[in-house]
Parts: C-alpha cells; structure tokens; sequence
C-alpha cells in the first residue's frame, strides 16, 4: 500500500506554503489557454504536469472560491489521464512488475490530490461558516459558502469513490482514513442539510445530475460488494452501475428489521452486516437494501427491466447471482480457522483438473474421441454470449495461437503455494512473485498437499494483495470424488464432435449437496438434455436447477435419463416422461 495516500488522508488540513503555480499562473483564462496546449498523446509529460499542477494547487495561498474554480477545470483532464494510465495496468496479472505497479501509484496520488483540495475547501468553508455570524445582510455570502461546501463536498465524495474502485481494482488493502473521511464529509454536509442539493457533474457519463447523498451512496455500494470476489472487468460494472442504484438504498439513523448493513461515522471503517456491529451508537448510520435486493432479482429474470443500457451490456449471470447473495442475507463463516504452515500443489481451470486428475491425458483419450475439443471457436463464444462481453479467456479466445499455446501450457502447469491457515471448508493460500493469468475470482482449482496424495477439487473465493508481490487467496474445497468426463447436447445436430471438459461430482449427503456437474460457464443451460461421456460410455442426463454460477464455469444439478443410457438417439423434449429418470446416484459412477 501506498503510504503517501495514509499520509495524506489522515493528517489535518495542509499548511498554504506555495505562493503561486509553477507551470501556470492561477487564474482561470490562463489555466484553461494552458489546458488547451496540453499534448494528451504525450501521456508522461502531461500526467507529470498536471500531478505537480494538483500537488501546489492543494498548498497555494488563495481563496476557496478560486481554489474550487481552477480545480473545477483540471478535473476533466484529471479524469481523461487517470483513464489512459490505467490501460497500463488493468486487466493484467495481479503482480504487476514495477513499471506498472509506478502507474496505479501515480493514478492513486493524483485522485488523492484532486480528494485533498476539494476536502480542504469543505473544510474551510464550514470552518468560516461557523466561526462568523451571518446578518440580514450577508445572507447572500452565507449562500455562497454554503453552495461551495456542497460542491466540494459532492466532488471529495465522488473521487473518493475512484479512489476506492482503483484501489479494489488491484485487490489492494483499503487505506488508512478513507473510510473516516468519506463519513466525516457526508456527516458535514449532513448537519447543514446540503445532502439532497442537486449537483451537476458533466465527468459522469450516465447521470449529470447528481447530491451528496447519491456520491455516498456509492460508497457505501463499492464498500459492502465484496469486490475481492469479483474479477476486474466485473467491478469496474459494479463502479459504474453505482450511480444508478444509490438512490435504490436508504440510510436512516434508527434500527430496524429492514436494516442489512451499518456503518459508523465516527471510525475509519467501512459498513459491515449489522449482525457484525459493536454496539449501539448515536453516530451509527443503518443501510436498507431492499429496493436495490430487488432489482438485482429483477435482473435475474428471463426479461430483466434494465435502469440503463450499460446494466445489459456488462453484467454476467455469475455477477447478477453474486449481487443477489450479498445483498440478502449476512455471509458468515462456517468453518474457523486455524494457522498452517505447510504446501500445496495447485493447477486452475478444467483443463488443469482433467490433466492432472486424468495422470496427463488428452482430452480425446479421455472421452476415446480424437479431436481437437480445447478451445472453442470466435463464432460459438459469440453466439453462447449474446450482448453480454466478457474478459477474453483461455477458453472462449479471440487470440492468436501462440497464446492459446501458452494459455494451455499455464493451465496444465502445477505450482507450488505456501498455507497461511485452513478450515474444514478450504484453504488460504499465499502467491510469491509473477502470478499465472489463472490466478482470479471464480476459477476452479485442482488441489493436493503433498504428504495427501489425494486431488481435490476447489474455487477461488477471493483474492487480496500484499505488498512485495504477494498475493493471498481463499480455495473452498467442492470435492475429493471427481470424475473427469466430457459433455455434449443431446440434439440431433450435435455431433460427436461438439464434446466439452465436465467434471461430475458425487452426492455429499453431511453436508446436503446434491449430485452435480460442472461444465463450461455458458456452454450449457438449464433444462437441457445432455450426453456425458467418458471413454466409450455414455449416458442421456437433463440438467436441472443451476447449484453454482461463477466467472467461468456452472455447477448444475442433474437427473439420469433410465432408457438408452448407451444411445445417442435424439427424443423430443416433449415426450420425456418423468417416470423414465432416476436420480443420480452410484450407478453414474460404475459406470463411467
């Protein structure tokens, strides 16, 4: 973490040292003339410009209004840089090498200079407000300095919240003093009754129009959505969808059953479930999500009603049921748990599962047909998504062969990861150095210490970052009885050809999970009717009900078809005769 931004967040208002702007005189004409010469395509040059630019700007001796002025005209160039730096780094391994890791440091300490200017200006304007008395004739200045704590307010609030998406972007751990500021500008503009004052901000490419209680909102949004459980391309949705659903929460001072998180506005902590609270304060400010729980259902639906065309371009089934859960109930640990010290063998992804679990077989030999099943064609991924984009993968390409080469090659690599502490539910497990593109949210894993000899399989749960190149992730263990198979649609112009990897797992009747089998993330869909095959055997199944939805595969439930298990003749969907299934059971096992 940088310190320079705990730094700058947690100490008192700066110390006015500089007298003027060394690149630009502080006024407004000469700022924008300087503005206007800015080279965007000299990208280094101009984001060291404007940084030092900020940096002074946050010290100069001047007054609030024209402070608040020439930020006001920065910030959209502000904003354009921060864009085109973070291209750099976004989207690649979580150990960034160190020309990155000095891109996503600037990006923070330039958002957290445009953060102290407008946070000081806040402050200084309530300071003058409260320490002067305001007669029937300095109404008007009263005004003034009250519209200029709002803007400020709502522009302190609204890069925080770029703040907190660039920092949860990298699964980075939250500074110190974010939290407690972002509360004590909302607790400001509170008390002066400011929090609904509407607010144009043209940076937002949504909605313009904008309050103090909606740039909190946000916040409150980025703070209690788990991100460390999401891929980046899935919270950088979440960050730009904030806008519209902050007016979908509600945030009250008295208690009640509706409440799902809370959230201090004294302490420098983020909201937490209210069944996770200390105790009763009159700071503490309550979180009802009901209407935005309700929307998340909604857009679960077979025809969602979208508040916007970005919510139908972005969000993933795998996103929509993870903001579903989040926001219903209170997640709490089953398991406890317990330091470890210790290694483990670890491979990611189906085709690392069905490599290792299979003593390095091919695919073909695995389902006894040769072909090249690996990868799956441009037109399939396109067809299989829809209007949904999703980060390019290993398995669903739009690559050049030599990546998909060496996609495979990570995928069917073992490494070596050190144990921080187990459950009885899983493992945390600590990365050292480069990470494999394979190493996120939602991925299956295939698991073995050394001194077990037994394969289990797994999901990534979460990620977080350290310094130094250390990444530290929570692997809940699915199943130690997995059978590797392949897995086709059971219609009649689908081929022998058309197989892809599936892993089916036993019944775990302890823990009440049902028989399942995970497939492709969107291959396969609800209700239809398969065949799964391992060497010459097959047998007809119907996937029932989705058990898990993640980033890259769906784990279903499913029911064997009696008749014909060895047949692969196409029946209609109508004459399926519920009399003619039985549950899965051990006859899938002996025979596959």
């Amino acid at each position: 973490m940088n310190q320079n931004i705990s730094h700058l967040l947690i100490n008192d208002q700066p110390e006015m040292t500089v007298t003027q702007l060394s690149l630009v005189q502080a006024n407004k004409n000469s700022v924008r003339d300087w503005l206007a010469n800015l080279s965007m395509l000299n990208l280094g040059d101009t984001a060291r410009q404007l940084y030092t630019t900020l940096k002074e700007l946050s010290l100069l001796q001047t007054d609030e209004q024209t402070r608040f002025e020439l930020t006001e005209l920065l910030r959209p160039s502000v904003h354009t840089i921060i864009s085109s730096l973070t291209k750099h780094y976004f989207s690649q391994n979580f150990s960034l090498d160190q020309r990155a890791q000095r891109i996503a440091t600037l990006v923070e300490e330039i958002r957290v200079y445009l953060i102290v200017i407008y946070d000081t200006i806040s402050t200084n304007c309530n300071d003058k407000l409260q320490s002067q008395n305001f007669g029937l004739f300095n109404i008007k200045n009263k005004k003034n300095l009250l519209d200029l704590i709002a803007l400020s307010s709502h522009r302190a609030l609204t890069e925080m919240t770029g703040l907190l998406y660039e920092l949860q972007s990298l699964y980075l751990t939250i500074p110190k003093g974010l939290w407690k500021k972002t509360h004590t500008l909302y607790q400001r503009a509170s008390e002066l009754h400011l929090t609904k004052v509407e607010i144009e901000d043209k940076t937002n490419p949504i909605i313009v129009m904008s309050n103090i209680k909606r740039a909190y909102s946000r916040m409150i949004i980025m703070g209690v959505s788990n991100t460390n459980k999401l891929r980046q391309s899935e919270i950088k949705a979440v960050y730009q969808s904030s806008i519209l659903w902050a007016d979908l929460i509600a945030l009250d001072s008295i208690e009640t059953p509706y409440h799902l998180f809370s959230t201090d506005l004294n302490q420098d902590q983020p909201p937490t479930y209210v069944t996770k609270k200390a105790g009763a304060s009159t700071s503490m400010l309550y979180v009802n999500v009901q209407k935005l729980l309700q929307h998340f259902k909604n857009l679960m639906n077979q025809y969602p009603q979208y508040l916007h065309a970005s919510e139908q371009k972005q969000f993933s089934t795998a996103l929509k049921a993870h903001l579903v859960n989040n926001f219903s109930t209170p997640s709490e640990r089953i398991h406890t748990r317990h330091p470890y010290s210790g290694k483990v063998d670890i491979a990611f992804g189906l085709l690392g599962i069905h490599y290792h679990l299979s003593n390095g077989k091919t695919f073909e030999d695995i389902i006894n047909v040769h072909r090249d099943y690996l990868l799956t064609s441009d037109t399939e991924v396109k067809s299989l998504f829809g209007q949904v984009e999703y980060d390019i993968d290993i398995d669903f390409p739009g690559q050049g062969k030599s990546k998909k080469t060496d996609a495979v090659a990570e995928m069917s690599e073992l490494y070596e990861c050190e144990i921080v502490n187990i459950s009885p539910g899983g493992y945390c497990l600590r990365w050292q150095g480069e990470s494999p593109t394979t190493l996120r949210t939602g991925e299956l894993v295939v698991i073995c210490e050394p001194s077990d000899k037994v394969w289990h399989i797994g999901l990534i749960r979460w990620v977080k970052q350290i310094p130094i190149k250390v990444i530290e992730f929570g692997i809940e263990i699915i199943s130690s009885r997995a059978k590797i198979c392949g897995i086709r649609s059971a219609q009649r112009n689908d081929t022998i050809d058309s197989f892809k990897r599936a892993i089916l797992l036993p019944e775990i009747q302890s823990l009440n999970r049902p028989a399942t089998l995970i497939t492709q993330a969107f291959a396969f869909h609800r209700n239809q009717r398969v065949i799964i095959r391992y060497g010459n055997e097959e047998i007809r199944a119907i996937l029932n009900k989705e058990y898990l939805i993640t980033q890259s595969f769906i784990q279903f439930e499913y029911t064997i078809e009696e008749d014909d298990l060895n047949s692969t003749k196409y029946e209609d969907q109508s004459t399926i005769d519920s009399n003619a299934l039985v549950s899965p059971d051990d006859e899938v096992w002996k025979i596959l």
